[in-house]
């Protein structure tokens, strides 16, 4: 912003803030550029953007996105080729997203809601897998059972607790398969070898935490959901959380490329990446706190469990956790824990199947 245009900005950001008036910003705030996610010296302070087209970077994440105010999206009529470039990430309503929420049938038992294992827990990391099987249960699986060399607390009687003095001998065993299974929560340095050893299963799988290594490059299939956030995933890249953070959509794209499966790098907002990408509403940020990745693996997986697709179970698992967040914080305020937004995930899933208008 320079010369005259800048001191229309200011004088426009000024008169503004005395008088109170509402802007609207077309496509984007003046002062903003659409892919860059950071805010300038100066920009048009708006109340209100309205994305043309498709959303753009600057309107979903860092602080750019704070600085765009309310927002909405006008597709306009165009045709679409014209428009495909630029429209690199789709942003699922909850509608959208409900209509694809699994649904039982009047006779249906527990085995029919699917079977899922959560395997991870060491000493001093014992709450991961119970977090995740709490997500797990909550998200409608009929049985969880959690599988560790660890002693997993019993947050709830509910949950089904198996010890193993050696987990690469119990999978190299193993004749039994789960419907989905979550793995690497509190593992520590073992998760990628048991990783190898389930990959091989070609089971609907959630890799998370210690699972996330570079080793485990390429050997994704199409039921994997691997769960980074900015740190693991710069740690799969090989590159600096900066590198990350700086482009969201563009590194998840990257991640799915090389791991295979669906992506899903967790953030506000997280971003999914399959053969397209999709970035997730909502949320609070009372959410950035420890074991909120390890609830979202158990949501994920019970997902996968009743059989979604990968990347519909991805979806809808981050938009349904997202929810819970936000349900959660209006009962408890900002500092959330876990468990607060696993207790939510019933309500928000009444929220998503709610019927819109």
């Amino acid at each position: 912003m320079r010369g005259e245009l800048a001191e229309v900005v200011e004088a426009l950001n000024t008169r503004t803030a005395q008088a109170q008036e509402p802007v609207l910003a077309i496509d984007l705030p003046s002062g903003l550029e659409a892919d860059r996610i950071t805010c300038p010296a100066l920009w048009v302070r708006a109340d209100w953007t309205l994305a043309l087209s498709a959303y753009k970077p600057v309107h979903l994440f860092g602080a750019a996105a704070a600085a765009c105010g309310d927002l909405s999206l006008d597709t306009l009529a165009l045709p679409l080729a014209w428009t495909a470039r630029q429209a690199s990430a789709v942003r699922p309503a909850d509608a959208e997203l409900g209509r694809v929420l699994p649904h039982r049938r009047a006779d249906a038992h527990k085995g029919d809601a699917g079977r899922v294992w959560v395997i991870g827990g060491s000493v001093g990391l014992e709450g991961a897998p119970a977090m995740t099987g709490v997500g797990a249960l909550r998200t409608g699986a009929g049985l969880v059972t959690l599988h560790s060399v660890a002693e997993v607390p019993l947050v709830t009687p509910e949950l089904m607790r198996t010890r193993h003095d050696s987990l690469n001998d119990w999978l190299a065993h193993e004749s039994a398969r789960p419907d989905a299974l979550a793995l690497g929560m509190g593992l520590g340095a073992q998760a990628p070898a048991l990783a190898r050893q389930v990959l091989a299963w070609k089971r609907p799988s959630v890799l998370d935490a210690d699972a996330l290594q570079p080793e485990l490059s390429g050997l994704g299939h199409a039921g994997v959901i691997w769960t980074p956030h900015p740190g693991e995933a710069a740690r799969m890249l090989e590159v600096a959380v900066s590198e990350v953070t700086a482009d969201s959509l563009g590194s998840a794209a990257a991640l799915q490329q090389r791991y295979g499966g669906v992506v899903v790098l967790k953030g506000g907002p997280s971003v999914v990446a399959w053969a397209g990408v999709s970035v997730s509403r909502g949320g609070h940020p009372g959410m950035a706190s420890a074991g909120m990745g390890d609830t979202l693996a158990g949501v994920l997986a019970a997902l996968l469990a009743a059989g979604l697709p990968t990347e519909q179970a991805a979806q809808v698992g981050v938009r349904l956790h997202a929810r819970a967040g936000e349900r959660a914080a209006q009962r408890h305020g900002y500092g959330l824990g876990a468990s607060d937004v696993a207790a939510e995930l019933g309500r928000a899933w009444a929220d998503l199947s709610a019927p819109s208008g």
